[in-house]
């Protein structure tokens, strides 16, 4: 119990992180250069971190385990985020430089989120909670987290600016790294040996096959993801060490029709979302606020919306078609916010109108996290989960950049009708297509299975 409470723990305090950086940030370049261009650079430098995290990260959470990548990550974020305040203190903070640290700062998350997060089925199912339940909890933990992160850092640059709010991140990395050094116990290198010789006994190292009884990855009436069966259950032995990194996760993905259905949508509303985040809805509250401080709120209220909405998931999850509440989801949370900043809503309409829409965001990321952990392997899931962050959100860094750069030239009610139009088409997608009904199937995969090399 104290190992899952922990992890859950530090998983808080690092999004409550994260979440005052998504804040301080874009606000803090705006305040320094007044210019939507620059504004979408940082958000670039704040997002390319994410895939570049993804590609090397999950090898070495893979090699050295969730609670050593967890703590290392986590103490070198907090390095680069309290040098900013810092630097711009003592006048030498050049915006090179504030790319800098924001892109070092952030290349750490990456890896350190996929360590906590792949431990939670394991450590859930210990005490009893059904995968629903785990993914559906974790996703709650880090909306309220984002809640409060975004929350804090709204008041925080009211009152103290946009730079200095980042002491608080520093802060809640320190935390994080406690928790997890106290709570998650290191992992055994010979366990790991053990497991891989089951998998991969040195006599059939040509061609090894599941021991009989071995649940299979896929249900058998899953064809259509029968080449991931394939990748995941016949590797041979001789190619073992190249599925330790990002490229057997980039090949999971895509062999497997669901998936790679699903992170080719995400891949584009991701980019529609962090140009909204990092460039969109800063400079629109900086225009109806003095400080820009109301684009804390506005990220609170999102946030308030998506954590009751990932609060309930679990209660409907059994109820409702996933295929049919992705398409739901999708269209009540992307569109709306657009339209309500493009017709100049009063700012306590558009915070409602951000809570509706957080509302049915909630409950996407338990839909795509249930899907993941029934797909993936347990001992393949570092290198899956980091591939499939890290092109998920390949996508973010030209969102940023494009947002930033269409509101240069054309203005910020261009970017804002292209984006509700898109983000329209971009929600009828999973109602097409035989690919979606993987949605509906459930895979069998879980401790029970005989374990991939690590």
């Amino acid at each position: 119990m104290r190992a899952l409470f922990g992890v859950l723990s530090a998983l808080a305090l690092s999004k409550v992180g994260n979440a005052i950086v998504m804040v301080a940030v874009p606000l803090f370049v705006l305040e320094r250069t007044g210019s939507a261009a620059a504004t979408g650079v940082a958000g670039m430098f704040s997002t390319l971190p994410v895939v570049v995290g993804g590609v090397l990260g999950a090898p070495l959470v893979d090699r050295f385990g969730s609670r050593v990548s967890s703590v290392v990550a986590d103490s070198l974020s907090a390095v680069c985020v309290i040098a900013v305040p810092i630097l711009a203190m003592m006048d030498a903070l050049p915006f090179g430089l504030l790319l800098a640290l924001v892109f070092l700062g952030g290349i750490f998350d990456t890896p350190g989120d996929t360590a906590k997060t792949v431990v939670l089925p394991e450590l859930g199912e210990r005490r009893g909670w059904t995968l629903d339940r785990v993914t559906g909890t974790s996703s709650a933990i880090q909306r309220s987290s984002a809640l409060a992160g975004s929350a804090v850092a709204g008041f925080g640059v009211a009152v103290v600016g946009a730079g200095n709010v980042l002491f608080l991140t520093a802060s809640m990395c320190a935390g994080a790294v406690l928790l997890i050094a106290v709570s998650l116990p290191a992992r055994r290198e010979s366990d790991r040996a053990a497991r891989a010789a089951t998998v991969f006994p040195a006599e059939n190292a040509a061609a090894p096959a599941p021991a009989p009884g071995t649940p299979r990855l896929i249900a058998p009436d899953a064809a259509e993801n029968a080449p991931a069966a394939a990748a995941a259950e016949n590797a041979p032995a001789a190619a073992a060490a190249d599925t330790r990194g990002f490229w057997f996760g980039l090949t999971f993905l895509w062999r497997t029709p669901i998936l790679r259905a699903l992170i080719l949508l995400i891949l584009v509303t991701n980019a529609i979302d962090s140009a909204n985040l990092t460039v969109v809805m800063p400079i629109w509250a900086t225009g109806v606020s003095a400080t820009g401080a109301l684009f804390g709120f506005m990220v609170g209220c999102f946030s308030a919306g998506a954590l009751v909405g990932a609060a309930l998931f679990p209660l409907v999850a059994a109820r409702l078609p996933r295929r049919r509440f992705l398409v739901i989801a999708l269209a009540l949370a992307g569109p709306p916010p657009f339209v309500a900043m493009l017709v100049g809503a009063p700012p306590v309409v558009v915070l409602g109108v951000l809570f509706c829409a957080g509302l049915a965001a909630g409950a996407i990321n338990p839909i795509l996290q249930s899907t993941l952990f029934r797909q993936i392997p347990v001992d393949a899931r570092a290198r899956v989960f980091g591939a499939t962050t890290a092109v998920a959100a390949s996508a973010m860094p030209l969102g940023s950049l494009l947002g930033g750069t269409g509101v240069a030239l054309w203005g910020l009610s261009p970017v804002l009708i292209g984006a509700a139009l898109l983000y329209v088409l971009l929600a009828l997608v999973p109602a097409f297509g035989s690919v979606w009904r993987g949605l509906e199937r459930d895979v069998v995969n879980g401790p029970e299975r005989a374990p991939m090399p690590s």
